[in-house]
């Protein structure tokens, strides 16, 4: 078969695809806003290390052993990292165009605003490991999160994104005339530290964050949940029964902390944005903290799709916003 020929059975085609990339989750979605879900981790297995998502491997599962890469949205390990991307890559191509020999990808994901340019381009060189990226896109998180919000970014007025992270770093956002007017990371223990604590001083038990993550999943759906977990002295394990008194309490104290933060940051007229990784809380319990406050907020219906739709958007319509991309 002739070049030609093969260009005419297997055209040059570029597709674009969408990377949300959080501390212990990823969400990849293509141009059919169909989106799967990753553990943000390696496990690894007697053979060779599988991406969590693949296989049925879940990070939080406690396998034997398993590499996370993400930390306060840098990337700490640049070996695992690239394996990880080429992986979740190469597994999207395989089951949507593995027929198509010259698709190439056009990656568009967010990033915080507070790196810098060796950490961005740490991440590009990590993506550009998988051998079929044409392109990366960088759109800073606060930005992707308000056009996702559908926020007029170019309005004069201040908007207001307040990102909640379980086990990772929470940020507060101030977006107007299409720029990112301010960007703060709330310097306060986050809510799986702050469960930790309460745990300790309490029930004098050591709780790991798999088992916070599952034990809040629960007492969303249930009232009350038993947790085995070792003595912090003697390390004996102990049955302890949490309450949705007790994450009331936790999640309360959480939000006392980072409302003195960012109480002069805003104007309560306004209203104040909630999105984050925050599928294990119970958001009822975070919206009417602040309605209690008097402080008019809008949760969205699923927080992680949320900076996905903006890249969506921005991919298809790159005229219609006048903001940076790198």
């Amino acid at each position: 078969m002739k070049n030609n020929d093969i260009f005419k059975k297997f055209p040059l085609t570029n597709k674009n695809i969408y990377l949300q990339i959080n501390r212990t989750k990823t969400y990849l979605s293509d141009e059919k806003n169909i989106t799967k879900e990753y553990d943000t981790c390696i496990a690894k297995s007697k053979n060779k290390p599988i991406v969590a998502g693949n296989k049925n491997v879940k990070c939080l599962n406690d396998p034997i052993s398993f590499d996370w890469f993400i930390e306060n949205d840098k990337i700490t390990n640049f070996n695992v990292a690239s394996f990880f991307f080429k992986e979740i890559l190469s597994h999207y191509h395989k089951t949507n165009n593995r027929f198509n020999l010259f698709t190439k990808y056009k990656i568009f994901t967010t990033y915080n605003p507070n790196l810098t340019n060796e950490d961005i381009n740490t991440f590009k060189k990590a993506i550009f490991s998988y051998k079929r990226t044409k392109s990366i896109s960088l759109i800073p998180k606060p930005i992707a999160e308000a056009i996702g919000l559908d926020i007029n970014i170019s309005d004069t007025s201040p908007k207001y994104i307040l990102s909640i992270g379980f086990n990772d770093i929470t940020t507060f956002s101030t977006i107007s005339e299409n720029k990112l007017s301010s960007y703060t990371e709330i310097n306060i223990e986050n809510i799986y530290e702050t469960s930790r604590l309460y745990f300790l001083d309490k029930y004098h038990i050591r709780v790991s964050e798999t088992s916070t993550i599952k034990l809040l999943e629960a007492l969303k759906k249930q009232d009350s949940y038993t947790i085995n977990a070792p003595h912090q002295l003697t390390g004996f394990p102990l049955e302890i029964m949490i309450t949705k008194t007790d994450i009331t309490i936790i999640i309360q104290s959480y939000l006392d902390k980072l409302l003195e933060q960012i109480n002069n940051k805003f104007t309560k007229n306004n209203p104040l944005y909630l999105t984050g990784e925050s599928s294990s809380i119970d958001i009822n319990m975070i919206t009417n903290y602040f309605i209690e406050n008097n402080i008019y907020v809008i949760v969205p219906s699923n927080s992680n799709e949320i900076a996905i739709n903006g890249l969506i958007k921005i991919a298809n319509n790159p005229l219609n916003y006048d903001i940076t991309i790198k």
